[in-house]
């Protein structure tokens, strides 16, 4: 099985790098690109219009417009539906976690921090992008997961 095309947003260097590797130590991801906002994001999505990402992480807080604002706004647009837009924080925001039922946000995760919360991330990341694949409705599963009572 090819691995699952990804984008990390996330305005903290350190955590992009942290993802990168998390997530291509698995082998079922090939991170296609890192953006630290909204601009750069669009940009890396142009660059790839003719193979967009099957998901794109993006962090609640990145500076300009917040993760669930960009979610908002790329979902209007319909050759961005199939792709599932996760987003992350280091500790789950109650409002962030509420406005997020209300979006196209595809699931809501605790950013990992130990090698055994990665690899318990990606593995949940990819069954939960599978399986909205194959119910060819993106945008409305909304999962919240705390990777630290999955470990």
């Amino acid at each position: 099985m090819e691995p699952l095309k990804v984008i990390i947003v996330d305005d903290d260097s350190d955590d992009q790098e942290l993802f990168f590797h998390g997530l291509e130590a698995g082998h079922r991801f090939k991170v296609t690109g890192c953006a630290s906002g909204y601009k750069q994001l669009t940009y890396l999505l142009e660059m790839q219009a003719d193979d967009l990402p099957d998901v794109i992480l993006l962090d609640v807080n990145v500076p300009g417009k917040n993760g669930i604002e960009i979610c908002n706004e790329l979902t209007k647009d319909i050759k961005y539906k199939k792709i599932a837009f996760v987003l992350m924080s280091e500790i789950p925001p109650l409002p962030a976690i509420e406005r997020s039922i209300q979006t196209n946000v595809t699931a809501f995760f605790v950013k990992p921090c130990t090698m055994e919360e990665f690899r318990v991330f990606a593995i949940k990341l990819h069954e939960l992008v599978l399986s909205n694949k194959r119910l060819k409705t993106p945008g409305k599963l909304l999962e919240i997961v705390t990777l630290l009572a999955a470990v």
